[in-house]
C-alpha cells in the first residue's frame, strides 16, 4: 500500500512539473483578442521585454523568448519547440537600426514610431528561406471556426534587394497554407534615408475546425525575391490574436425552433 501511495505521488510530481514547463500562447477565451507586444511579459510568450537574448524552455531568463511557443529555422543556429538556445544567431541582443551579422535580433523602432519587437537580419545563410513559428493553444472550451491575426510588420530598406515576410497557418506544423493577403516583400531599391517603414497585416481566417485542447501554428516565412548584395531587416511586432466560436443560437431562437417542431408533429398527427 506504502508503494502505491509512493508511486502516486511522483506521478501527481511529475504531471504538475510536466504542466509547469510545458506551455504555448494560451487563448482562453472565444472572441477576446490576445496582443503579444514583446514589452511586458506573457506567458508562454516572453519574459519583461525582449531584449534578443535567446530561447529557454519556460523563457526563464529576462529578455528572453519561450521556446515552448516559439521557434526559429533557417538560421546558423535554429531553435527547435523545448531548445535553451542563447548563443550565436538565436541572441543576437538589441539594435536599433543597419546591422552587418545574420541572425535573430531584438530591434527597437522607437525612433520612428515603434517599439521593441522580434526581428531577422537575413544573410546568406540566415532566413533565406527561414521562418519563425509560433505555437498557440485553444483553452477557450469550445471548437473555434474562425480566428482574426493582426501585426506590425516594419522594414529598415538600407539595401537593394527585395525579401519575402510572408504568412501561413497551421494545425500540425508539418502542413501549411499560406495567406495570400498578408505576403510581403521588400523593396528591391533601399531608401535614400531608411527607417523603419511600417506595413500593417491583418486578416480573418474562416471555415477551420480548431477543437478546444488543439494547437493552432502561425508561421512567418523569409526569403530572397529580388536583387543583389546585402538584404533589409525585418521587424515583427504587436501580433494581435483573437479566436471564434461557432455562434449558439439564442434562447429565443431555440425555443420558436421548438414549437415550429412540435407544430409539424401536431399537424402529422392530425392528419393521419
Amino acid at each position: 500500500m506504502k508503494n502505491r501511495s509512493t508511486f502516486g505521488f511522483a506521478l501527481l510530481v511529475a504531471s504538475f512539473i510536466t504542466a509547469s514547463v510545458s506551455g504555448d500562447v494560451i487563448i482562453v477565451s472565444s472572441g477576446t483578442t490576445t496582443t503579444i507586444d514583446f514589452e511586458s511579459t506573457l506567458a508562454g510568450s516572453n519574459n519583461g521585454a525582449f531584449s534578443g537574448a535567446g530561447f529557454t524552455a519556460g523563457a526563464t531568463g529576462a529578455g528572453q523568448l519561450d521556446s515552448n511557443s516559439w521557434s526559429i529555422d533557417g538560421f546558423n543556429t535554429n531553435v527547435e519547440f523545448g531548445a535553451n538556445v542563447t548563443t550565436d544567431d538565436a541572441a543576437r541582443g538589441t539594435d536599433s537600426d543597419s546591422v552587418g551579422t545574420g541572425g535573430f535580433y531584438a530591434f527597437d523602432a522607437s525612433a520612428d514610431g515603434g517599439s521593441v519587437g522580434v526581428g531577422v537580419q537575413p544573410g546568406g545563410s540566415d532566413f533565406t528561406p527561414g521562418d519563425i513559428t509560433l505555437r498557440l493553444r485553444n483553452s477557450t472550451g469550445s471548437q473555434v471556426t474562425s480566428f482574426d491575426v493582426g501585426y506590425a510588420l516594419r522594414v529598415y530598406n538600407d539595401q537593394d534587394r527585395g525579401n519575402s515576410f510572408n504568412f501561413q497557418y497551421s494545425f500540425d506544423d508539418a502542413n501549411y497554407t499560406d495567406v495570400s493577403a498578408l505576403d510581403f516583400t521588400s523593396q528591391a531599391s533601399s531608401s535614400g534615408a531608411p527607417s523603419w517603414e511600417l506595413s500593417s497585416k491583418s486578416s480573418t481566417i474562416d471555415g477551420l475546425s480548431l477543437a478546444d485542447g488543439g494547437n493552432l501554428y502561425f508561421r512567418w516565412v523569409g526569403g530572397d525575391v529580388s536583387g543583389t548584395g546585402f538584404r533589409d531587416q525585418f521587424q515583427l511586432d504587436d501580433i494581435s490574436i483573437t479566436f471564434n466560436a461557432a455562434s449558439v443560437p439564442e434562447p429565443t431562437s431555440m425555443a420558436m425552433f421548438a414549437v415550429a417542431v412540435a407544430s409539424i408533429g401536431f399537424r402529422r398527427r392530425r392528419r393521419r
